[in-house]
């Protein structure tokens, strides 16, 4: 191995230091029969060797005393939690089996009851050559943060992991508000005073009109006969449940008389009323200069789509405001 010979640089005169070796000799014997990585620490100069702070880190590591993982006593302060001893139901045959049956059954019927209200389907044989999707029922307690239970939910939803493309749907993209928008409203609204005010639409996946022809299989425990549910509405697992969502909520906003920004899908707004709107899937918060001009929109919205709402504690995108 040659080192770093002392010949003259070109560009330099031959009167200048020679540049010495940054390998010394006894380094460069032991380096054709050892790997890079068993270099010794002493053998190399300072453009080698670790800074100091660093060396001196690893001799205090180094007088570190080890425990197993055994022996290290967890704070017992340090984590508590709520919990209920209520387990949620893979599947109905569980539900059944379950000490809270009647809890659950009661839960079924509601959901049942609420898609035959919105005429979610209608009963029709299946067309020669159409694939009837299957469903499932999914089941889960509401708690408040005592770990008690307010609530037993179950609802239904379509396997639509199983739709295929240009048969089951065609598009399902739906815009959401975007943060530099919400963020924009609240400053005009710090701003000009505005009233703020939010809905939470309920059941919005379920107010989306059907955009393709879809089949499903009857639900488990409400099965009539050998027909099959024609979907006239959307409904949970469909994936294109979310962009019929908004496109039905747009339209709604149209009619009312309120415009779309075109910088923003998600944004309406009335500038003669001065009334802006921001939509966060079925979030709705609203901004306007007087409150009769909120309550008039809101009358008129309760007519088209249902919704809940306003709450004491509001926040919208992880923004806290009051």
């Amino acid at each position: 191995m040659n080192t770093v010979a002392d010949e003259p640089v070109e560009g330099h005169s031959s009167t200048d230091k020679p540049r010495e070796s940054i390998i010394t000799p006894q380094s460069q014997e032991s380096s054709e029969n050892s790997s890079e990585y068993e270099t010794d620490k002493a053998d190399l100069d300072d453009t080698f060797r670790p800074p100091r702070h660093l060396i001196q880190q690893d001799e205090q590591s180094s007088n570190m005393t080890l425990r197993p993982r055994d022996k290290i006593h967890k704070d017992r302060k340090g984590l508590f939690c709520f919990y209920n001893n209520v387990t949620n139901p893979q599947n109905v045959g569980e539900a059944l089996s379950s000490p809270h049956v009647n809890e659950w059954k009661k839960a079924m019927d509601e959901e049942y009851n609420s898609l035959m209200e919105t005429q979610t389907w209608q009963l029709d044989d299946l067309p020669a050559g159409k694939k009837a999707l299957p469903n499932k029922w999914v089941f889960k307690t509401k708690t408040d943060q005592q770990g008690n239970i307010m609530r037993y939910k179950a609802r239904l939803v379509i396997k639509g992991y199983e739709q295929k493309r240009g048969i089951d749907y065609q598009e399902v993209y739906s815009p959401v508000v975007r943060y530099t928008s919400i963020r924009y409203l609240f400053a005009i609204a710090a701003q000009c005073n505005l009233h703020i005010d939010q809905i939470d639409a309920v059941t919005a996946f379920l107010q989306g009109d059907i955009d393709t022809e879809i089949y499903m299989l009857q639900p488990e425990m409400y099965t009539k006969g050998n027909k099959v549910c024609h979907l006239l509405k959307s409904i949970y697992g469909l994936k294109q449940a979310s962009r019929l969502w908004n496109i039905i909520l747009c339209k709604v906003l149209k009619e009312l008389g309120i415009e779309q920004s075109k910088t923003d899908p998600c944004i309406y707004y009335d500038n003669i009323k001065k009334i802006y709107i921001a939509v966060w899937v079925d979030d709705l918060i609203i901004f306007s200069s007087q409150l009769e001009y909120t309550k008039e929109l809101k009358d008129k919205l309760c007519k088209k789509i249902k919704y809940e709402g306003p709450w004491s504690s509001q926040t919208m995108c992880g923004l806290e405001y009051n």
